[in-house]
């Protein structure tokens, strides 16, 4: 029986062909799946925003309500009144803010399951809102925090390379090796050490033993860049995180009317040193693995970003840009009421 060469790699070629289709199918199938997540995450938080901004509207009626009441005629039930009033709207915002955060948290969750198990490591999400010049953590891996107090703040935003990045450019800040970028000193954050992380150098067996084995492997060196959030204590493997993406909560990339500029106190012509006028915080993914996210991860953490963003203008209308609940948080203060909630960003307000 004669051979040619080309009989000789037919079989390669058809295995070759087989694989490619393989591939593509396991492709076609993750790009399905996601499809059909986003779908119903969308529908999930149009209905959930309907019902928050409906129901946040009535209650916000009736501390006006109740303010009006106690001004007319002020007393201790008036103040009562009012104080219930008040106490009803800061638990529905901190409440469906907190429900919209675990919606995106476990949205995140699906889009990257297929990938967790491929690298071991979870990715972590957390969502956080700026205060002026600083950055607080508002939730992380669906812990929801309604401290914002000073105390819950974290360093200045330009402490962190990425914060001031998307704050200050509006666009994301996706990084794929952040050991190599904090060995050539262009990359800062609150929790690393810069001494230790322009010196790093990682082990060669490092990266190929975290692929293969059955549990994770950590990176001791690059673990020992970064200080612990509490002193003694040593930080988990998953909180130094060598890819990170950060996308801002915005209205940069969006045509607003000059109403809304002016209500939310927005003037002028914008300018890259303006555009953090228009961030109202960000969402951040990181993981323990280089080169983890892609272009497709930037433009799913957008819609994700962009619809939680719709809560908190809605929350920032009826608390933060809100004459009546100024007044009426003034009053319960007055009174020793427990029940106060500092405003995160603080702007022009409207009755």
């Amino acid at each position: 029986m004669d051979f040619t060469l080309g009989s000789l790699l037919a079989p390669i070629r058809w295995a070759s062909g087989a694989w490619q289709a393989i591939r593509n199918l396991g492709a076609y199938r993750r790009l399905a799946l996601y499809s059909k997540h986003n779908k119903e995450f969308v529908c999930a938080m149009q209905g959930h925003l309907a019902e928050f901004i409906v129901v946040a509207g009535e209650r916000h009626k009736q501390l006006r309500i109740a303010l009006d009441a106690h001004r007319t005629k002020e007393s201790r039930q008036t103040k009562k009144d009012l104080g219930i009033a008040y106490k009803a709207v800061s638990t529905h915002l901190d409440h469906h803010l907190g429900r919209a955060c675990q919606a995106v948290f476990t949205a995140l969750n699906q889009y990257f399951d297929d990938r967790h198990h491929a690298y071991l490591h979870r990715p972590r999400f957390c969502i956080k809102l700026r205060r002026g010049e600083n950055v607080y953590t508002y939730a992380r891996d669906g812990a929801v925090s309604v401290d914002r107090s000073e105390k819950a703040f974290q360093a200045a935003r330009d402490d962190n390379t990425g914060f001031d990045w998307v704050a200050t450019q509006g666009s994301p800040f996706f990084e794929n090796d952040l050991p190599t970028l904090a060995k050539a000193a262009r990359y800062k954050n609150p929790r690393l050490n810069v001494a230790r992380a322009t010196s790093y150098s990682s082990s060669w067996l490092a990266p190929l033993l975290d692929r293969l084995s059955a549990k994770p492997v950590d990176d001791d060196r690059w673990i020992d860049c970064w200080e612990a959030d509490r002193p003694a204590v040593r930080p988990s493997a998953v909180a130094c995180y060598k890819s990170t993406l950060i996308v801002p909560m915005t209205l940069l990339h969006h045509q607003v009317s000059a109403e809304f500029k002016e209500y939310f106190g927005l003037h002028g012509h914008l300018l890259p040193a303006e555009s953090e006028k228009y961030n109202f915080g960000f969402l951040c993914v990181d993981s323990h693995h280089k080169d983890f996210f892609n272009d497709q991860d930037r433009a799913n953490l957008f819609m994700h970003a962009d619809l939680f963003c719709l809560f908190l203008i809605s929350a920032y209308t009826f608390r933060e840009h809100s004459q009546t609940f100024a007044d009426a948080e003034k009053i319960v203060k007055s009174v020793g009421n427990s029940s106060t909630t500092s405003r995160a960003q603080p702007r022009g307000r409207r009755a």
